[in-house]
């Protein structure tokens, strides 16, 4: 009796485990914060490369832009078990791993902060998560003839926000919902040493001086008036944009701490990477919005 056709089954056996443990092996540390990226960025996997990508990245405006959250002290994991079915009487048998989810506290930073990172609120994202070792993690992914790196893809990040009590301090509750291919990004993990941490940016604006004309650069949640930190290096055309997309034709610093901007009227501040490359270091990037000067 002859037997003809073949089934092909759906293990590949061309991928072989390879398990001799090394005398240098490590896992994953504590997680010290996260860098978080719109769903398509790529990544440079070489360390030196990539730590100038990131440096870079949180001045990048719009889908480019990462997005540094530090300062987590305790984390909850739920999902992640083995998920089985049953079919009548016969055995379970695993079908994957459940969807992860990680619930992060960060004590520091108040509501200004909660009121930056909430809105991520239900976005899709990636993210590299930082270790205490200052090791960055995420997955590796081949693009035509390429490897690059990318974060971890989240369904859904969420913030909330719990007030203080008599027995416990107030904090941001940062909660990450994996995608349920968490479990094949896992297998292609990559790690890169990172040479610092690039800290997020703050918000800042225009607010009217003493006189018609007169300003002040502040913080825009707190307030801070940041305005005579930066003294002359604010005095710069460039840095300010008016409601039609042109630059005031000057712009002075005096020593009681205003800037003079002529003509008045209502302007906001330029982008993160136009403050750097003009030497307002520390980052700040100038809200959206057009203050009233004049």
């Amino acid at each position: 009796m002859e037997i003809l056709g073949t089934i092909g089954g759906i293990c590949d056996d061309t991928d072989q485990p390879h398990t001799k443990q090394s005398g240098c092996s490590s896992f994953e540390g504590i997680t010290d914060g996260f860098y978080f990226t719109n769903p398509g960025a790529l990544f440079d996997t070489d360390e030196e490369a990539f730590n100038e990508e990131i440096k870079n990245a949180v001045y990048e405006s719009g889908i480019k832009r990462v997005i540094p959250v530090f300062g987590l002290t305790a984390v909850t994991v739920n999902g992640g078990d083995i998920r089985t079915n049953q079919e009548g009487w016969g055995p379970e048998m695993p079908t994957g791993t459940n969807a992860v989810r990680e619930d992060y506290i960060i004590p520091l930073g108040g509501e200004c902060l909660y009121k930056q990172v909430a809105k991520m609120n239900k976005r899709s994202m990636r993210v590299f998560r930082v270790d205490q070792a200052m090791k960055s993690f995420g997955t590796a992914i081949r693009q035509s003839d390429e490897i690059k790196q990318r974060g971890f893809l989240l369904n859904s990040v969420y913030v909330t926000l719990r007030k203080e009590t008599e027995g416990q301090i107030g904090a941001i509750i940062l909660s990450l919902f994996y995608s349920v291919n968490y479990e094949n990004e896992l297998i292609n993990k990559h790690s890169v040493q990172l040479g610092e941490k690039a800290e997020g940016l703050s918000g800042i604006y225009l607010e009217k001086g003493s006189a018609s004309g007169k300003a002040k650069v502040r913080i825009t949640c707190s307030g801070d008036d940041v305005t005579s930190v930066y003294g002359s290096d604010l005095a710069d055309r460039t840095l300010y944009l008016s409601e039609s997309g042109t630059n005031p034709s000057s712009v002075e610093y005096n020593s009681s701490g205003e800037l003079t901007i002529t003509p008045a009227g209502k302007y906001r501040i330029a982008d993160a990477a136009t403050l750097k490359n003009a030497g307002i270091e520390g980052g700040y990037e100038g809200e959206n919005i057009f203050g009233d000067i004049a």
